[in-house]
């Protein structure tokens, strides 16, 4: 029996009405505005949305977007754990690693983007653009979830010659995650906006959300823009789920193994 807290359904309700008042707002303006081509009333745009999903082509973009999005994500989300583990132990890696962090946060987006579609194709640019945008992100993220792990407790563990396994498994993973999953979740929506807004620069001839994107402006179709948009969305907050729906798969296997080894 799936059993639901107060917590969530507040949430819920919060979030429902969150959202009817953003709409009420759009109506709004919409009806203010007076205008379908700068700004769209909700009934057409949810209409281009019904297109779109009816669309065989629109899935094959959305498809295509997705990959790019996890595929970046997952890379950066490892290389950022394991060079933060290096960086833990080995402060010259930390030193030697610290100025390609600073260039990578500080490097415009934009500059970012046109250089890499210089340097690479434009079917992988928008994955890379992504990567070296939120891997200093996680990185960092991951770095101070290892070093929050108490160092007498690795003292200790390091005394009774407790299995190097078994230290990372008890003491510096469930800091890393308690850490590293509040930044996953946020690293992943901006990961959405990164990837479709480096296909759209790109404009491959490949189809994907950002072409469409392209396609929709210069068409001057402002509805499908913002139907677009919303669908967008849709897809980071699913990805959003997803990644919570991970996290509670996570933490219920630790709570049996913990169990396990009780009996």
């Amino acid at each position: 029996m799936i059993r639901i807290s107060k917590n969530s359904i507040k949430r819920l309700v919060t979030g429902a009405i969150s959202l009817l008042v953003a709409l009420a707002i759009w109506l709004i303006l919409s009806f203010l505005v007076n205008s379908e081509f700068l700004f769209p009333s909700p009934a057409l745009v949810f209409k281009e949305v019904g297109v779109y999903l009816v669309t065989p082509s629109f899935y094959a973009a959305l498809f295509s977007t997705l990959v790019k999005i996890l595929i970046s994500f997952i890379v950066a989300l490892v290389a950022a754990v394991a060079l933060a583990f290096l960086s833990a132990k080995v402060k010259v890696a930390e030193y030697a690693l610290y100025p390609f962090i600073v260039i990578a946060r500080a490097a415009p987006t934009v500059s970012v983007v046109f250089i890499c579609l210089l340097w690479f194709s434009s079917r992988i640019s928008p994955m890379i653009v992504a990567f070296l945008v939120i891997f200093p992100i996680l990185y960092t993220s991951a770095l101070t979830g290892i070093r929050g792990v108490d160092g007498k407790l690795v003292e200790m563990a390091s005394a009774f010659k407790v299995k190097r396994a078994d230290v990372i498994k008890k003491l510096y993973l469930p800091s890393l995650f308690s850490r590293l999953y509040s930044d996953s979740v946020s690293t992943l929506s901006l990961n959405v906006k990164l990837v479709i807004a480096a296909e759209s620069w790109a404009y491959q001839v490949n189809n994907n959300l950002g072409t469409l994107i392209t396609q929709v402006k210069s068409d001057l179709e402002t509805a499908k823009l913002f139907a677009i948009t919303v669908l967008a969305i849709l897809l980071s907050f699913a990805l959003e789920l997803l990644l919570r729906l991970v996290r509670v798969v996570i933490l219920k296997i630790t709570e049996r193994s913990r169990l396990c080894r009780s009996l």
